[in-house]
């Protein structure tokens, strides 16, 4: 693909509708526990 495109694809994304967001300031062990949780 070339460069040029890169600007309007990185303009077309949507955020996912069922995401599942952490935070990375989180332990590993609270982000399994939250996704864990969501995906129950």
């Amino acid at each position: 693909m070339p460069e040029t495109l890169l600007d309007s694809q990185l303009a077309t994304l949507e955020e996912p509708k069922q995401a599942i967001i952490v935070s990375l300031d989180n332990t590993v062990d609270d982000m399994l526990s939250q996704i864990t949780k969501a995906i129950k």
